[in-house]
């Protein structure tokens, strides 16, 4: 269902009239069992129109990855009624909320260069440089907002009784984007210390303020790390954006990005 959300939203983006119909099948099989968990086609479809109407008429990060939290908060209350474990209703819920804000922003930055040159709507640029040209100014309250996330998601994780899955879970929730850097200005690499260089590429480097401004100001180029590049060497199962790899990470999808 996030798969064919995801695709419907690029064909919105590109002026398509269709998405693949083997998806449309899926979603329609997959329709018939979410939806008694609030989560078939017509809650996705309706998220995706209000997520677009938001990006028309607002500028504010929080109300803008709003759309985005609300489905991950929806996914993860639905494992309670699966589970049965309903006193973590309420927690779950709000830990989807926090990890939604997170991969809307991360999803902003990665894309960041690519949909400035091709002209269309960046989250980024529409809530942070539209507002204040000082890129390092900018940086620093993305980091800060990303960093104030990553804190939520790390105090509603202490309030759930995790067991023997616990670090699995931080890891998973917690990381922060595995990127290569495929173009950088002379002299960008060294100042960010964090980045263990291997030649012309840059592996699994942490998301620094610094790295945020060689975005933001084109000096560092970045990709998502394809399967074949990707140290872990493990099959991901695609989820419309992210995949969940059997190394236990949450990397983002080539295929679908």
């Amino acid at each position: 269902m996030l798969a064919y959300s995801k695709l419907l939203d690029k064909a919105i983006e590109h002026n398509k009239k269709t998405i693949p119909k083997w998806i449309v099948e899926y979603s329609n099989l997959a329709d018939e069992f979410l939806s008694r968990y609030g989560l078939g086609k017509s809650f996705f479809e309706n998220k995706l129109k209000e997520q677009h109407r938001f990006e028309r008429d607002f500028t504010d990060i929080t109300i803008l990855s709003t759309p985005s939290s609300e489905i991950i908060s929806l996914i993860l209350g639905a494992i309670c009624d699966v589970t049965g474990h309903i006193k973590y209703s309420a927690c779950l819920k709000d830990l989807g909320f926090e990890v939604g804000k997170l991969i809307y922003v991360y999803d902003g930055l990665l894309d960041f260069q690519k949909d400035k040159s091709a002209g269309i709507f960046n989250c980024i640029g529409a809530c942070y440089l539209k507002q204040n040209t000082n890129h390092a100014e900018c940086s620093r309250e993305i980091y800060e907002f990303i960093e104030t996330t990553k804190s939520n998601i790390s105090s509603l994780l202490d309030k759930i009784d995790l067991k023997n899955n616990d670090i699995l879970i931080r890891k998973i929730l917690l990381q922060d984007l595995k990127l290569n850097v495929i173009k950088s200005k002379k002299g960008t690499l060294s100042k960010l210390s964090s980045i263990k260089s291997d030649g012309a590429t840059c592996k699994r480097f942490k998301l620094t303020e610094k790295a945020i401004l060689g975005i933001l100001t084109g000096n560092l180029i970045v990709q998502v790390v394809e399967p074949s590049d990707d140290v872990c060497g493990s099959l991901g199962l695609v989820c419309g954006g992210l995949c969940l790899c059997t190394c236990g990470g949450l990397c983002l999808c080539y295929l679908c990005c």
